[in-house]
């Protein structure tokens, strides 16, 4: 590795929000404690792969981190998930936009889950894009409601 990479990787060590919260940055600090699960994506290449999640995260999809950081964000799709909420996910990932979007998704055991992931862009102070944030939040008990309420009529 030359010491250029070595220096990037270094900087980008220290920009990760567990980093962070361990120097008092409160807004680290928060994402790091919430209970609603985040990640943060690289918007570099197609993969949009994660650089991180915090424990809510791992708490939700029944993961450990190691099996998560560098995956790609959609590895929770499963058979059942709708494709125009991927491609909307997508798009909004590629295309640095706000979204938010319903979908089923899978635990590490199998277990289907609704979640309302909210999506959006993270840019520097040039306004480029850098990452993707992504907070989801539990929607299975919403939905299961709805489908009881449906079948009920």
């Amino acid at each position: 590795m030359s010491p250029m990479s070595d220096k990037d990787d270094a900087k980008r060590e220290s920009e990760r929000p567990e980093a962070r919260a361990g120097s008092g940055d409160p807004f680290a600090v928060a994402v790091a404690s919430t209970r609603m699960p985040m990640l943060l994506t690289d918007v570099d290449g197609d993969d949009h792969a994660i650089v991180y999640v915090n424990d809510a995260f791992l708490k939700m999809t029944g993961y450990n981190r190691d099996e998560i950081m560098g995956r790609n964000c959609l590895f929770l799709a499963g058979e059942e998930t709708s494709e125009e909420a991927l491609r909307t996910l997508q798009a909004a990932l590629t295309e640095g936009t706000d979204e938010v979007i319903e979908i089923l998704s899978y635990r590490k055991d199998g277990t289907p889950f609704w979640s309302a992931d909210f999506v959006g862009p993270v840019r520097d102070e040039d306004c480029k894009l850098t990452n993707s944030f992504m907070t989801l939040i539990d929607m299975t008990e919403k939905k299961n409601a709805e489908t009881q309420l449906t079948e009920a009529n």
